[in-house]
């Protein structure tokens, strides 16, 4: 139930960080062409913005004219269209909730309508019903009631039924001023209601802006009273707010160590009874070297101190450490560790995302009174994962997942750690740019290319000339790097973007019919895959590695979406054929089929040979191996082709590879 039928926000320093970003650093430029020579801290900047407005800044303080005003504006429009200010942690699955409970969403602000459409849509997804913005005339832009009055008309609300956020000085009542701002001018935050007269009222809570962002507390979720649409501040007593919820967000990520050793510790420690523990010698979970699968795909503390690292071959790892102990991997077992592991998580948080088999992030907001302090409630998470399931994790506390997942990458095992906000700098700007989430190794050589080595370096490093040289993953990264990130908790897993399955082989492919066998085979899968969803694909690639570990790809665009098990295979082995010199040997093939669609009715060839009977017959085919295999297992039927083959695929899928598991998932 929502308190309110209506949110009306403003836009700069409200909901986007403008003033920082982007309004005054635009002033300096404008300054640096009317006035060389003259300037104005951002404090000063603040105050006269503040009171007694922009105009008076412009006209009484630095005395352009009226000519020289309007090239300002030029210059600001021009600046605020390639500078995107960020948004204000936490306000994401805010507004995502409220438009989901059927809230409206206005604007009231003196920005630009382009530029909040530019800003809603990239940081929120998503459009405000209403947008009163610069360019309604003076008359009629705040603090004139024109935007409210007219809400109020359009969608017939009472004025109760309203609340509005700005970071306008209240006029009278519970003043904003009452309190000492901490920062260099730094204006409060207030709720207000339009009454009937079309004035602006001081909400029941009135709370200081500060160095925190202050989003909305989630009113979609109250169930009345006030506080349910208050505004708050995440570091804020409760005192401060009669009768108010503090909603701060808690945002946990918890990773096992190194999880397919501690698994198969684990268990030959608690079921089998072994005195040897695996974790405290130097050991490591790995591949069969007779199957080509010789690679070590997790390792204990001790191996690792000897040099060892995940995904390099067997042979190696022995010769930097003699007397490493091997364990092959037991994936089902791994598979079972990993739904204990996740269902524990969802005994203990309201909102459990995992992220793969042995990380994930969990919503801790509002358990402290369950739980106490995010610290504790993460120690004694750790102590059950510990005495239950008898392996370690580490956990990651932040207010959200970006920086929760970086907290957790730092001093392993069996550790937890904090990364707030205000504590980015000194915690995460020293380290090498390379660390940072989701930046890769070729993005980490481009950015030392220009002198960025360091994640505050890249925090600090002009984002437009991020965006020019990285495009907008640039951005992406520059945003990371200050600890900002808007992605909100999925309880449920997103829908599949593809799928897709790859195989190394026991011995090298050399001839095309022997690639075309093994394409079959993972044609078979995917195909089922696709089928049992209800989904089709309009692209198909096919990656291949060599004998050597050089990989590469090939792909084609379909004019109609495929998902019959015949159909992927001939498209897989036309993409082979010009992928494929025909001599290279290879060592590991793909297959992969993405732009996913519903299937439609096809538009059958009038000349094909057998035209709509032979589709329907094949459909028909796949369906009923598909039943047979999903009542009786994938083993119960397979084609001739692979009758006494010798193929670690059965016409389908390896048990290992059923599981998902297809790499190495150790974050050690």
């Amino acid at each position: 139930m929502l308190n309110y039928r209506c949110l009306v926000l403003d836009h700069d320093d409200t909901v986007v960080r403008s003033e920082e970003t982007v309004n005054y650093p635009s002033f300096l430029e404008a300054l640096k062409v009317l006035r060389p020579g003259r300037t104005i801290t951002r404090e000063e900047f603040t105050r006269w913005c503040f009171s007694p407005g922009f105009s008076a800044l412009c006209s009484d303080y630095i005395g352009l004219t009226p000519e020289e005003i309007d090239v300002q504006y030029d210059m600001w429009r021009s600046y605020v269209a390639t500078h995107i200010p960020p948004p204000y942690d936490g306000l994401r699955p805010i507004l995502t909730r409220w438009k989901q409970e059927g809230g409206l969403l206005c604007v009231s602000s003196h920005s630009a309508r382009e530029n909040i459409l530019r800003d809603y849509r990239l940081h929120f997804d998503l459009e405000p019903d209403q947008i009163f913005d610069w360019d309604l005339g003076e008359d009629r832009r705040k603090p004139s009631p024109y935007a409210l009055q007219e809400i109020m008309r359009l969608y017939d609300l009472r004025p109760d039924e309203l609340l509005m956020v700005d970071d306008l000085r209240l006029r009278g009542g519970r003043s904003a001023d009452a309190d000492p701002l901490p920062h260099g001018g730094r204006r409060a935050y207030a709720a207000h209601r339009p009454d009937p007269a079309g004035r602006l009222l001081p909400a029941d809570l009135l709370c200081r802006g500060g160095g925190n962002p202050v989003p909305l507390q989630d009113a979609a979720g109250a169930a009345g009273g006030a506080a349910g649409a208050a505004l708050y501040r995440a570091d804020a007593s409760l005192d401060a707010f009669p009768g108010g919820v503090r909603m701060s967000r808690v945002i946990f990520h918890v990773d096992v160590n190194s999880a397919f050793l501690s698994w198969s510790a684990a268990y030959r420690v608690r079921v089998l009874g072994e005195q040897e523990d695996l974790r405290d010698i130097p050991s490591a979970v790995a591949g069969e070297r007779a199957e080509r699968h010789g690679i070590i795909l997790a390792k204990s503390i001790p191996a690792k101190k000897c040099g060892v690292k995940t995904g390099e071959q067997i042979f190696l790892a022995q010769q930097k450490c003699p007397g490493l102990k091997l364990v092959p991997p037991d994936y089902a077992l791994y598979v079972e560790a990993s739904r204990r592991f996740i269902a524990l998580l969802r005994e203990f948080a309201p909102v459990v995302e995992q992220y793969s088999i042995d990380e994930a992030w969990a919503d801790l907001s509002g358990t402290e009174g369950l739980y106490g302090s995010p610290v504790a409630a993460a120690e004694l998470l750790r102590a059950r994962i510990r005495e239950e399931l008898g392996f370690t994790v580490n956990i990651g506390i932040s207010s959200n997942k970006l920086l929760a997942k970086m907290a957790g990458e730092f001093e392993k095992p069996d550790k937890v750690h904090t990364l707030f906000p205000e504590e980015v700098p000194q915690k995460l700007w020293p380290l090498p740019v390379r660390e940072l989430f989701m930046l890769g190794p070729a993005t980490e050589r481009r950015l030392n290319r220009i002198g960025i080595h360091t994640i505050g370096e890249l925090a600090q490093a002009d984002p437009e000339l991020l965006l020019h040289y990285l495009n907008k993953p640039g951005l992406a990264l520059w945003h990371s790097a200050n600890g900002r990130c808007s992605e909100e908790l999925l309880a449920q897993p997103e829908a599949n973007k593809g799928y897709g399955n790859s195989t190394t082989l026991p011995a090298d492919v050399t001839t095309e019919a022997g690639a075309q066998r093994v394409l079959l085979s993972l044609c078979e899968t995917v195909a089922m895959r696709l089928r049992r969803d209800g989904k089709a694909a309009r692209c198909i690639s096919v990656s291949l590695r060599s004998a050597d570990f050089v990989t590469f790809s090939h792909q084609t665009m379909l004019r109609e979406a495929v998902h019959g098990t015949e159909e992927l295979f001939r498209c897989a082995c036309r993409v082979f054929a010009e992928a494929w010199d025909g001599q290279t040997p290879l060592r590991q093939l793909g297959v992969q089929a993405t732009r996913l669609e519903e299937p439609q009715p096809r538009q059958l060839d009038l000349f094909a040979v057998g035209g709509a009977q032979q589709y329907a017959r094949k459909a028909i085919l796949d369906g009923t191996v598909d039943a047979l295999r999903e009542k009786y297992g994938e083993g119960v039927i397979r084609r001739a082709r692979f009758t006494g083959a010798d193929t670690v695929l059965a016409g389908g899928l390896s048990r290992e590879r059923r599981t998902g598991i297809t790499k190495p998932l150790d974050a050690e």
